[in-house]
């Protein structure tokens, strides 16, 4: 992990019950948020299939397994720190819409707008009527976007969001070259992410079943990656890095641009 991340010991060798839980379903349930950005005709079987798959989407990322994972409250925590424009890529079925809180706009302590993205029709569709039931449902956009190749200016936004996306796009550090590009020097960009663990049994374990998981149940998901070298790689800033839910399969960073 990077040097400029935040310090944190590592989890015990002993396997627990409820770490190796984790580890089990962990690449299943959270595979992403239904962006990708892969060649063609790849991006169209992926797409085919993740439109099959949003109207039950929910009912694993948003269900109540992640929930009992604090998951959902880790989502909860991550939105709270955005603040101005707004873009989440890969914002799938709008898991995360619920979730952003807008007050009366004061610079550099509110959220303004938000603008989603995603490559799947069929996952928009469920964000769009997510949308709907919002009381703030104006300060939302949504777009079918390819998150390596944005058709956004430089320097638009103030935070960009990615939640459980970087483990199925093609290129992960080409995406968060994308994600800085389109943000404000001095912006922020908040990252929650399936990672590789800490804990060197369950990481072995990991590298040794990625390419497998990634193809039957993880849903194109390598959930091996170390998050916090894919950002510095991509030349952000590491502000903070904490490993989240028992066994630190997933990984809460704070980056700057």
């Amino acid at each position: 992990s990077s040097s400029s991340s935040s310090s944190s010991s590592s989890p015990p060798a002993r396997v627990t019950r409820r770490a190796f839980a984790g580890l089990a379903i962990s690449p299943i349930l959270l595979h992403g948020s239904g962006s990708w950005a892969v060649p063609l005709p790849e991006d169209r079987r992926l797409q085919e299939e993740y439109n099959g798959f949003s109207r039950t989407y929910d009912d694993l990322d948003g269900g109540s397994i992640a929930a009992a994972m604090g998951l959902d409250d880790e989502r909860e925590l991550l939105v709270s720190l955005a603040r101005g424009d707004v873009l989440e890529v890969g914002v799938g079925t709008g898991l995360n819409l619920p979730k952003y809180k807008f007050s009366e706009w004061t610079a550099g302590q509110s959220v303004k707008t938000v603008t989603g993205i995603d490559l799947s029709p069929g996952m928009l569709e469920q964000a769009r009527s997510k949308r709907q039931a919002l009381p703030f449902k104006d300060r939302f956009t949504l777009y079918e976007m390819n998150v390596q190749k944005l058709d956004f200016p430089d320097a638009k936004f103030d935070t960009v969001i990615d939640t459980f996306g970087l483990c199925v796009f093609s290129d992960p550090v080409q995406a968060l070259r994308e994600m800085k590009r389109v943000c404000k020097p001095g912006g922020t960009i908040l990252l929650l992410e399936n990672s590789i663990s800490d804990n060197k049994v369950f990481a072995s374990y990991q590298k040794l079943t990625s390419p497998m998981v990634a193809k039957m149940g993880g849903k194109g998901c390598f959930y091996d990656q170390d998050p916090v070298d894919l950002a510095s790689q991509a030349g952000l800033q590491v502000v903070s890095s904490r490993p989240v839910g028992a066994g630190g399969f997933f990984r809460a960073i704070i980056t700057r641009v």
